[in-house]
């Protein structure tokens, strides 16, 4: 991946510049990864702050704007930073196996600061400091929680007497918020 973006900064970028400014615009590169700290993904707000740097980008920014996707973890999702209270309190009963609700537990903390209440996803930091390792959290913690959680909203949405909107809790396991800030 660093060679990768080695390269684009050497030989692409300068390139792109050149011909934006022969036609009267301005290039400019932003690595959404670039000044965010290993820290950001302990804290669990990676996903937020780069969807925030890309919203800043574009009010700031004329148009039109380009965004590039170039990594090697095609596919990731990050678990929700976030679950509406109401969602979770339906879709909760619906885990199944005995470690996961556990899990959920330990991970998602209710916030009644918020307005709606929330649960909050916990930062792998202080007490959890032993998941800051991103093999153990993903193989011990984020897989099964993720896959729990998709199997409790399949549930919530096809099974449930009073159903949990597919459009709203589905989107939230989608890096969250993602569909509805650039939808």
């Amino acid at each position: 991946m660093k060679s990768e973006r080695d390269a684009l900064q050497r030989h692409v970028f300068p390139k792109l510049e050149d011909f934006c400014r022969s036609k009267g615009y301005r290039f400019q590169a932003i690595d959404l990864r670039w000044g965010v700290r290993d820290e950001a993904g302990l804290d669990q707000r990676m996903m937020t702050i780069c969807l925030n740097e890309l919203k800043r980008c574009q009010r700031i920014s004329p148009r039109p704007n380009c965004i590039v996707l170039l990594g090697d973890r095609y596919g990731w999702r990050p678990l929700p930073e976030e679950i509406p209270a109401d969602e979770y309190d339906r879709m909760a009963p619906l885990l199944g196996d005995s470690d996961t609700p556990n899990l959920l537990e330990v991970w998602y903390r209710r916030d009644d600061n918020n307005v709606p209440p929330v649960y909050v996803l916990q930062p792998r930091t202080g007490e959890r400091d032993q998941f800051a390792d991103s093999e153990k959290w993903n193989r011990e913690v984020e897989r099964p929680l993720r896959q729990a959680l998709e199997r409790a909203a399949y549930r919530a949405v096809t099974v449930c007497p009073a159903p949990i909107s597919p459009a709203s809790f589905l989107s939230s396991l989608k890096s969250e918020g993602t569909r509805r800030r650039f939808s």
